[in-house]
């Protein structure tokens, strides 16, 4: 089979598939649970979120979601209630919808080659910034670090929806970002 689709999704690599095997077929246990499989099982959540927090541009904090629209949702939702969400008019559904369902939701610009120019004004009240870096139809990459550096001026958080760019491109600038494994040859959900 000739696949041409990895813009949407990646097969699942030969030595991922063989360290999560006995996690999938053995150690299934809860790693919310007590008892000593699922304590084993948090361990190893435990382990691989520092290595993925070590893969970040500035480590920090990770959090595991089911993908990409879950991680955007949280972060939107959970950037505070108060102030203007600011995202571009070409922003993946699970960012517009999630931004204009949270509140006030600020569109911003852009020009004919998808480029979101930092020129523009983000309303005063702003809290959060949201832009795809590598957008997911046209491909145009997003200045994050200059964006990110907007929103510090203005006080907001910075989000970077990496899904695209992350393991392709360097992924700098943000206060948060969210990727998703089944981009870059990891598990789905």
């Amino acid at each position: 089979m000739i696949y041409l689709d990895y813009q949407a999704t990646t097969p699942l690599a030969p030595e991922i598939f063989e360290a999560m095997t006995p996690w999938l077929r053995d150690y299934f246990a809860n790693p919310h649970s007590a008892h000593r499989p699922g304590r084993a099982a948090a361990a190893a959540v435990e382990v691989a979120r520092g290595r993925v927090a070590a893969l970040m541009p500035s480590g920090g904090r990770v959090i595991f979601t089911s993908g990409a629209t879950e991680a955007l949702n949280l972060a939107i939702r959970g950037s505070g209630k108060d102030g203007t969400v600011s995202v571009s008019a070409i922003e993946h559904s699970a960012v517009l919808d999630t931004a204009k369902d949270a509140g006030k939701c600020h569109v911003l610009n852009v020009a004919k080659d998808g480029q979101c120019n930092t020129k523009q004004d983000l309303p005063q009240d702003t809290r959060l910034v949201c832009l795809m870096q590598v957008n997911n139809e046209i491909g145009v990459i997003q200045p994050t670090v200059e964006w990110h550096r907007k929103a510090k001026e203005n006080n907001a958080l910075y989000l970077c929806d990496a899904v695209q760019a992350y393991g392709k491109i360097e992924v700098t600038g943000a206060d948060m970002i969210a990727i998703s494994a089944h981009k870059f040859h990891g598990p789905k959900g």
